[in-house]
């Protein structure tokens, strides 16, 4: 820790490194509802010399600062952190870092960020901030510079900090975790951003997406913290599915994951908060279960991440054993069965073709718990489409192109108060036992 107002947060980059917000002093995040900006702000913004630890050899672009910073670098991070603000805070409307997070309005003055070069950063880089001025900083190790998302990483931690709700709490600790991924992943790979990066020059990066954690483990918790297994670094595709809004639900959009910041109250769990923000367009548990649907073949508007769906398919490299067979029917693993907020992807075999050349396919199923679950259908370049299950049956006439999923998700009728980090022994980490029997299809793994 630094000595005074200037204090160091460590950023977690390894895939189960522990992060937290540090606690600002008194005062600093208690202004949270602001009056509207008055104005476009300023092409170019002003140096920032009360936040940072300083240094030489400085090289300004519109809205940054880097401090000896290595030259071959300069160009590609200038650009790629010029591209992400103008993704974000114009385009997705976050809150300007800019601005501090002691002053009561968004009217300015505006300051550029600090981006410091660091030999002895602890992991990849860390964020620090300045609880006087209230303003954040990035510092990298030299050595991570090379790879331009592990400084979008670190500025991802600066955007949310300047948001100033989330500040300090520790129910969106894992939330804030899951976004310091996203951010980079939707810079560098999303339609949302694509102008953002063309008005840089930036290339379309590559994703991240772990096809293994998300889908072969989707029984696991949506967001879940627990140290070791965890899976709160790879669910960022739940923001993303929010962001492109694939099921056209009313009062969700890309602004949807902004408003988890603005309409956030102190130390609830950002689902209470999502469940408020989308306005009775639907629930927090529906916008999870439709994401399940949608994960059967990960068709949520990222095309990268479906390829690599798609390709570990081919090679029968997901572990989609979720059910055994009974007699009768089918009937879940305890040790694959879904907990709270988490599903079962079960893919279908189809039997012989019926009415008009599709295959008709009924499911019964029957469970001792709350649930939703859904048969989802995808062909080759046409949207997936899906049948809920109502009254527990559910029916679909499938097409002679189309794959089929059953998708089971654990999903109560109100939301849990549950914590991320300790999910095994409580309400959250009791697990669905559902079994169900299928006419016109056979499950494929077993």
């Amino acid at each position: 820790m630094m000595v005074g107002a200037h204090q160091l947060l460590f950023i977690p980059f390894l895939a189960h490194a522990t992060g937290t917000y540090a606690a600002p002093q008194a005062g600093v995040a208690a202004y949270v509802k602001l009056a509207a900006r008055q104005g476009p702000p300023p092409a170019s913004f002003e140096p920032q010399t009360k936040a940072g630890p300083g240094g030489t050899n400085v090289v300004d672009s519109a809205r940054f600062s880097l401090f000896d910073w290595p030259e071959a670098y300069r160009q590609e991070t200038t650009a790629a952190l010029e591209g992400a603000y103008n993704c974000f805070v114009d385009v997705f409307r976050f809150r300007s870092p800019a601005l501090s997070i002691a002053q009561p309005t968004d009217d300015g003055p505006y300051y550029r960020t600090n981006v410091y070069a660091k030999p002895d950063v602890s992991l990849d880089g860390l964020m620090g901030y300045d609880t006087a001025s209230g303003f954040a900083w990035v510092e990298v190790r030299n050595t991570s510079i090379p790879d331009i998302t592990k400084t979008l990483n670190v500025y991802s931690r600066v955007l949310m900090y300047h948001q100033r709700t989330w500040v300090s709490k520790r129910r969106t600790t894992a939330w804030g975790q899951l976004l310091t991924v996203w951010f980079p992943e939707t810079y560098l790979t999303s339609s949302i951003c694509k102008a953002s990066r063309e008005l840089v020059q930036q290339k379309e990066g590559r994703t991240n997406f772990d096809v293994h954690k998300i889908i072969g483990n989707s029984y696991q918790s949506l967001i879940d913290a627990t140290e070791g297994t965890g899976n709160h670094y790879q669910a960022w595709p739940f923001i993303t599915y929010l962001s492109n809004n694939p099921d056209g639900i009313g009062s969700v959009s890309k602004q949807t994951v902004v408003e988890l910041f603005k309409s956030y109250r102190d130390h609830e769990d950002p689902f209470v908060t999502l469940d408020r923000a989308v306005q009775g367009a639907a629930t927090a548990i529906d916008l999870v279960s439709l994401y399940w649907a949608r994960m059967a073949y990960v068709d949520i508007g990222h095309d990268q991440a479906q390829q690599v769906f798609f390709e570990a398919k081919a090679r029968n490299a997901i572990n989609f054993a979720n059910v055994d067979v009974v007699e009768g029917g089918y009937k879940v693993k305890p040790g694959r069965a879904p907990v709270y907020l988490g599903a079962n992807i079960i893919p279908l075999q189809k039997g012989p073709t019926h009415y008009k050349g599709d295959t008709v396919i009924e499911v019964d199923l029957k469970a001792k718990g709350t649930y939703q679950a859904f048969l989802s259908m995808k062909a080759p370049g046409r949207p997936l489409r899906w049948v809920q299950v109502r009254n527990n049956t559910a029916t679909a006439a499938v097409k002679n192109d189309e794959e089929i999923s059953l998708v089971v998700v654990n999903a109560p009728e109100k939301l849990l108060d549950y914590d991320p980090t300790k999910i095994k022994g409580t309400d959250a980490g009791k697990w669905l036992d559902y079994a169900f029997t299928l006419t016109g299809a056979t499950v494929v793994h077993v």
